[in-house]
């Protein structure tokens, strides 16, 4: 079986340690590798303008930073390699995760402060959109090194019911609970029968699993980005896994409004995954109907 990667950016700065730590305790769990990605931004001036030796000291640079941190990794016991990669940031994330398979992509949602942005707002969600594996977001430091408190959104579509198989797969290394929600916004009332009729089948197929979970119905007229991030909050999260589509057959992009807005705004680790027909090799055979 081939050992399974996570790829963690890294720009150096204090917000590209959070996802970093808790990589770490996930890789020891899964006996995974950890592959350190730094991205030299394309500069401003063409390339032409840019001296081979100059671009040569910033790899070098760069190679020193991320060997110093390696070994910093040393004590953890966790196999790391690193790579270096020369564009925009999205684009080499997007690249590196293909070109090995990647599991999921741990990530910060911040840069460092002082310097150009490197995954704040779009590019990370470009980030998101185009991966070929799970990404793990981090907008704050994550106080805890695992996931014990999941909030996981359902509505009625297939796709967002994969999120199922991954929940089940993060309880059963974290030992964690799955809250498990629907957000109700009409007065449909076939809709609200079926969201009802579904909860109850995924708190049974839990329960059946020996994963503690809790199932509700959530009424109400606010945005569904607003109610889901709220309620984690409240109930004390670490961990909210959302489907890259938009809920309840809204035509608009998923990744265009709901699920953007809780990757810039939830406090809580997001973890995005794109419907597994997106992945260039699943690796879930978990159905449910």
């Amino acid at each position: 079986m081939l050992q399974k990667k996570i790829i963690v950016p890294v720009d150096f700065s204090a917000f590209s340690q959070y996802p970093l730590e808790t990589a770490i305790h996930f890789a020891q769990l899964k006996q995974a590798e950890i592959v350190l990605l730094h991205v030299l931004e394309e500069p401003s001036l063409p390339l032409r303008l840019i001296s081979s030796t100059d671009m040569e000291d910033m790899r070098e640079r760069a190679q020193k930073l991320m060997s110093q941190l390696t070994s910093k990794l040393g004590a953890s016991e966790v196999e790391v390699s690193t790579m270096i990669k020369v564009g925009k940031p999205h684009k080499a994330i997007v690249e590196a995760a293909k070109e090995i398979s990647a599991w999921a992509i741990f990530m910060s949602t911040h840069g460092a402060s002082g310097i150009q942005e490197y995954l704040v707002g779009s590019n990370a969600s470009r980030v998101i959109r185009a991966a070929s594996c799970p990404v793990i977001s981090f907008r704050n430091p994550h106080p805890r090194d695992s996931f014990r408190n999941i909030l996981l959104p359902l509505d009625l579509t297939k796709e967002t019911r994969e999120k199922i198989a991954f929940a089940v797969e993060f309880s059963e290394y974290f030992g964690a609970k799955i809250n498990v929600i629907s957000v109700l916004q009409t007065t449909d009332v076939e809709i609200r029968n079926r969201l009802q009729q579904q909860l109850v089948k995924v708190e049974e197929f839990f329960m059946n699993k020996e994963i503690e979970v809790s199932a509700r119905l959530l009424l109400s007229e606010a945005p569904i980005s607003d109610v889901v991030v709220k309620y984690g909050e409240e109930i004390g999260a670490d961990l909210l896994m959302i489907m890259t589509q938009q809920e309840l057959k809204i035509k608009e992009h998923f990744m265009g409004s709901t699920a953007e807005h809780i990757v810039n705004h939830s406090n809580i680790p997001v973890i995005s995954i794109r419907p597994m027909r997106d992945y260039q090799q699943p690796n879930l055979s978990w159905s449910f109907n």
